[in-house]
């Protein structure tokens, strides 16, 4: 096993109880000298709101970031009452959930906040299956981040894997709900779009594959957003993005997600370049 596997398997073994109150002292020691990524989330966080995070707010991005790390890794331990306890959701973004994957099926991106592994182990057991797509870094870290979301009822698919698109079609006709976290373009291409920030629009590429895959499979298109509240985890979905074509639908992507990032940015786990030419030295 590699030091990530390992550090990822002490990870998943320390109990609450421990990692809760080392989180906090952590994140208030990291954000007196925060390291670039830390420090590019703060410039994101400003470019977003319009002001510059103080050192309680980064110490809460940290918090909520080792937080995810934490419990992704213990979720597989996690008891089906844990899972529908720790979810906050209301009763008509639920419904929409439902209906959608009912209905014709439904496409879900999400921005990169709070726990989305939480969010796709809570729609499995709400007889939503997942199928989803999972970035390849280290090895032993791909693998073990697949094991934890397949024991959770969830389908993973390499973002290297060939013919992906095609794969995720098959999921969705399958009666899957396609899960795509789809706020940051991982590649040289994406979907030009105007992120909206406090001061103005800013032109940002996102990825296009979740417009795309509700338009080949006559899928319902949804955004939902994840926010921590406490000790659970708020969901909220966005109405249907409906009409136009990709680019239309990932611009509305956009906007829902503009939305929830500026209302709650500490969640916002975007520790790396978002914005052009907002880069951490």
């Amino acid at each position: 096993m590699s030091r990530m596997g390992l550090a990822l398997a002490v990870a998943g073994d320390v109990p609450p109880v421990l990692w809760r109150p080392m989180v906090q002292i952590a994140s208030w020691a990291v954000a007196l000298r925060p390291p670039r990524p830390l420090r590019q989330w703060q410039l994101n966080a400003c470019v977003v709101t319009g002001t510059m995070p103080g050192r309680r707010d980064t110490a809460r991005a940290a918090a909520s970031w080792a937080r995810n790390l934490f419990e992704s890794t213990q979720l597989e331990h996690w008891s089906h009452e844990d899972i529908r306890a720790s979810i906050l959701v209301d009763d008509e973004d639920r419904a929409r959930l439902l209906v959608a994957h009912r209905e014709g099926g439904a496409v879900i991106a999400l921005p990169h906040m709070a726990s989305w592994d939480l969010a796709g182990a809570w729609a499995c057991l709400e007889g939503m299956p997942v199928a989803t797509v999972a970035e390849e870094l280290e090895e032993s870290e791909f693998a073990y981040f697949t094991r934890v979301r397949e024991r959770l009822g969830m389908r993973i698919h390499g973002h290297r894997t060939p013919h992906i698109l095609s794969l995720l079609e098959a999921d969705a006709r399958d009666g899957r709900l396609v899960c795509l976290v789809g706020d940051r373009n991982f590649g040289r291409g994406g979907v030009p779009v105007s992120w909206p920030t406090a001061t103005g629009a800013v032109r940002v590429r996102m990825p296009g594959g979740a417009a795309h895959l509700s338009l080949t499979t006559g899928a319902t298109l949804l955004g939902v957003a994840c926010r921590y509240e406490g000790r659970r985890m708020r969901l909220v979905v966005s109405q249907p993005i409906a009409g136009g074509d990709v680019a239309g639908r990932t611009q509305g992507l956009a906007d829902f997600f503009a939305a929830q990032v500026q209302q709650d940015v500490v969640d916002w786990h975007v520790l790396v370049r978002f914005f052009p030419g907002v880069v951490a030295r």
